[in-house]
C-alpha cells in the first residue's frame, strides 16, 4: 500500500479441476471393465446399459460436454449416451449417439453434445449412461475420457 491507500487484508482459495475427467476421475461405475493406467485408460461398456459417475462437481458456466472414444471396428449401431444430474435417472443434461457413421476404427473420435445449464450453484453428482442402441451390437467401444466445456 502507499498513502491513502488502505492495506489488503483477507485471503481465498481457489480449487482448480480439470475439465477432461480421464479414468481414475470416476468415482463409481457399473458395467465397465477398465484396462490402462492413468492418462491411457480407457472404460470398455460390458452391458448393454452401462454408467460411469463423478461425485461433487459444480456445472455453472458448463454448457456442453465431450466424449472421447474409439473402437477397434466400425460399429454396426452404436451407443446413446446420456447425462444426468444427480442419479443415473435423474433429470436428462444432454445426450448424444456413437455411431457407426461417426465412429472411424483405430482413431480416437469425439460426440460433442449440449447441456442444459444448471444454475444453482450447487455440488451435484453427475452419471454418463452408455446404452446399446441394438443389443446385439459386438463392437467395443472405449471411453477415454470426458470434457467439461464452459461457455
Amino acid at each position: 500500500g502507499g498513502a491513502g491507500i488502505r492495506p489488503l487484508t483477507g485471503y481465498a482459495n481457489a480449487v482448480l479441476h480439470n475439465p477432461l475427467l480421464r479414468g481414475d476421475d470416476f468415482t463409481s461405475q457399473s458395467g465397465f471393465n477398465t484396462i490402462g493406467k492413468r492418462a491411457r485408460t480407457y472404460k470398455i461398456p460390458t452391458a448393454n446399459t452401462s454408467w460411469l459417475a463423478i461425485d461433487s462437481t459444480d456445472l455453472t458456466n458448463i454448457k456442453a460436454m465431450d466424449v472421447l472414444y474409439g473402437t477397434q471396428k466400425k460399429m454396426k449401431s452404436g451407443y446413446n449416451v446420456e447425462a444426468h444430474l444427480d442419479t443415473r435417472d435423474g433429470t436428462l443434461l444432454g445426450s448424444t449417439v456413437i455411431g457407426p457413421g461417426a465412429a472411424k476404427p483405430m482413431q480416437m473420435s469425439t460426440a460433442t453434445f449440449s447441456v442444459t445449464p444448471v444454475t444453482d450453484g450447487k455440488l451435484h453428482k453427475i452419471y454418463w449412461v452408455f446404452k446399446k442402441i441394438d443389443p446385439s451390437e459386438n463392437i467395443s467401444l472405449g471411453i477415454s475420457g470426458i470434457r467439461l466445456i464452459a461457455k
